[in-house]
């Protein structure tokens, strides 16, 4: 038989192996062909920020459902590790319900003859036409600012809300201020996207999450306030989250426009990169920052370890979202985008495949 410690071996690499199979492989197989399949559906601007608009606020109404729902669920169920292995199988049915749903529903209408050719080029041919696509490399910093903003906020927000507002149960209400107003504003976004432009709403949105995390500081402990903030970030959060894959398709046609290479899928797929990267750099450095801070996880945390939490929950939302509101200043691309599909369109390189 195995000992306690060969058991938590064993546990431990099948946890490190289901779980990267899951958020890893499968998630990655999964998002990336549904991240690409918009503009392949349309070509058309103006439809493709709403079907954007529509995925990108239904994925948080999910989430809240999923996240009120599961625990009463699973303590009707028995609140034990069977009931729990039973919710997962349900929501697991649930999502290839809803995936087939989806295959079965949508159609790929928009095929690029220029997209087609450029699969049968050499894969460096390809990544040296992405590497010229500036407009591609600011949003894939972007990205990864945005995924280091929740990493640090992902992590550090119960603790904040245990520590700092002194009671965990808070957290709850951080979550729903912040995800509330970013839906409504989502679905509210497409007549401002038309009327504004995609970079400026960022921009403000930016700005408006930098403010609102520094009046944070006039106030951390305080319940009313920290939630007031949070719904703030919301609000700024929201045109990120609108446009981030309809910015992706325009990056697409500048990027054929500039090189005369159509990398779409490449693009879709290094997208991602920058997300998992900033995701990584900044689950280490909470990590390492929270060690160093003497913290334990414990009911009473020293006061340099609740320091630490204050300053990762505030600076590090501060600092991410400014580092993308200097990325937007930087992003001219609603200004150039209509010059340049007219001139495509002149050239020919619209052109659909047969």
């Amino acid at each position: 038989m195995l000992s306690a410690a060969g058991t938590g071996a064993v546990q431990a690499i099948y946890i490190f192996i289901t779980y990267n199979l899951c958020t890893t492989v499968v998630y990655t197989a999964l998002n990336l062909p549904y991240g690409a399949m918009a503009p392949l559906m349309t070509n058309d601007e103006q439809d493709l920020a709403k079907i954007n608009l529509f995925r990108m606020s239904m994925s948080p109404i999910g989430y809240l459902i999923v996240s009120a729902a599961t625990l009463p669920i699973i303590n009707r169920m028995g609140g034990d590790q069977a009931a729990w292995i039973k919710v997962t199988i349900i929501y697991s049915l649930v999502a290839i319900a809803l995936l087939l749903w989806c295959f079965l529903g949508t159609k790929e209408r928009v095929q690029m003859q220029a997209a087609e050719e450029a699969e049968k080029l050499p894969l460096s041919t390809r990544f040296g036409a992405l590497l010229k696509n500036k407009y591609f490399l600011l949003t894939m910093c972007s990205t990864l600012c945005l995924a280091m903003y929740q990493t640090i906020n992902g992590t550090c927000a119960t603790y904040y809300a245990q520590y700092v507002l002194g009671n965990n149960e808070y957290f709850s209400a951080l979550n729903m201020a912040e995800t509330i107003p970013q839906i409504a504003v989502i679905m509210i976004l497409a007549p401002f996207i038309k009327k504004f432009g995609k970079r400026n709403l960022v921009l403000a949105g930016s700005i408006i999450i930098v403010i609102a995390q520094l009046a944070l500081l006039a106030a951390p402990a305080n319940p009313t306030w920290a939630i007031a903030v949070a719904a703030l970030r919301g609000l700024g959060k929201a045109p990120l989250f609108g446009c981030c894959f309809t910015m992706t398709a325009d990056i697409v046609n500048y990027g054929h426009w500039k090189t005369g290479v159509r990398v779409q899928a490449l693009v879709f797929s290094a997208s991602t990169f920058g997300q998992k990267f900033g995701g990584g750099i900044a689950g280490a450095l909470v990590g390492n920052l929270m060690d160093k801070s003497g913290f334990t996880g414990l009911a009473q945390e020293i006061p340099s370890a609740v320091a630490m939490v204050k300053n990762l929950y505030i600076w590090g939302a501060v600092v991410a979202w400014a580092l993308i509101a200097i990325i937007m200043f930087a992003y001219k691309l609603d200004k150039e985008y209509d010059g340049i599909m007219a001139d495509m369109e002149r050239k020919g390189m619209l052109k659909q495949a047969d």
